[in-house]
């Protein structure tokens, strides 16, 4: 199952097209997850970013980050987002 978190704990890096948040506030670095706008309510889905992505490491930050994008059937929904990081704190 994909948990599912709010956009409020998010913040948004506008020049990055950027969303964050530390694993204090989802609990912790989930392998995929499920946004949902307090605003809107529409629903982004992301996965971890894969191998051919420019932000890929090999080592996956050893467990202190990881960055997603939205999957591709999402994309047309989140123009203005085009990765998702959670940090480990």
């Amino acid at each position: 199952m994909v948990s599912e978190y709010s956009l409020k704990i998010f913040e948004y890096d506008k020049k990055r097209k950027l969303l964050k948040t530390s694993s204090n506030n989802t609990g912790r670095i989930p392998s995929e997850l499920i946004v949902k706008s307090h605003i809107t309510g529409v629903r982004i889905h992301f996965k971890p970013i894969k191998p051919d992505h420019p932000l890929f490491d090999q080592d996956q930050w050893d467990g202190e980050q990881m960055i997603y994008e939205p999957i591709p059937e999402h994309i047309h929904l989140c123009r203005s987002i085009e990765t998702l990081v959670i940090y480990n704190s």
